[in-house]
């Protein structure tokens, strides 16, 4: 039996660790073979939304950026001074753009692409397939770390991530409107 939560601890900690990884992969995969497209200001980015984008990569379409990308869209005002993100009255702590989400990374994520916050746009569902392969694996050694006393544990973790419709989303980079 065990008493200190240990498994807890180390699922909690694998959990976290997987998502990490799984994003990277994601954001590589979206990242392939495109040029990104430079945004400057919140029109550039509605005007790309509506003319770049295919309306049905918009019914499932969404925004993805970075912390730095959500305060340059969060301090954007439109002619009248009113904020251009609106908040999602279903749930409270969603924003929205031109009626999308929008999904905010940390920074240690989703880096910063030459000063610039990256961005993607549409439908990213159909952008990538994430696929399981597997589930997880797990091994634990008793022997392995033996001279020290210690019990080794090892998961693996089987993922890929296929780049698919490369038109049903944009991958750029936004800074505020000057």
């Amino acid at each position: 039996v065990e008493k200190a939560g240990l498994m807890s601890y180390i699922n909690r900690w694998f959990i976290r660790n997987a998502i990490i990884s799984e994003n990277a992969a994601i954001f590589a995969a979206l990242k392939k073979d495109k040029t990104p497209k430079a945004l400057v200001g919140w029109k550039q980015l509605k005007s790309s939304i509506n003319k770049d984008l295919d309306p049905s990569a918009l019914i499932d379409g969404v925004i993805v950026t970075n912390q730095t990308g959500f305060d340059v869209l969060d301090s954007e005002l439109d002619g009248q001074g009113r904020p251009i993100l609106t908040n999602d009255i279903s749930t409270p702590t969603v924003k929205r753009f031109n009626g999308l989400p929008i999904k905010v990374f940390p920074d240690a994520q989703l880096a910063n692409v030459s000063g610039k916050a990256p961005i993607f746009y549409g439908s990213l569902n159909a952008g990538a397939y994430f696929i399981e392969k597997g589930g997880l694996e797990f091994a634990v050694s008793e022997d392995y770390l033996f001279g020290k006393n210690q019990t080794a544990l090892r998961v693996i973790e089987g993922f890929d991530v296929i780049q698919a419709d490369t038109d049903a989303y944009i991958y750029g980079t936004i800074s505020a409107t000057v």
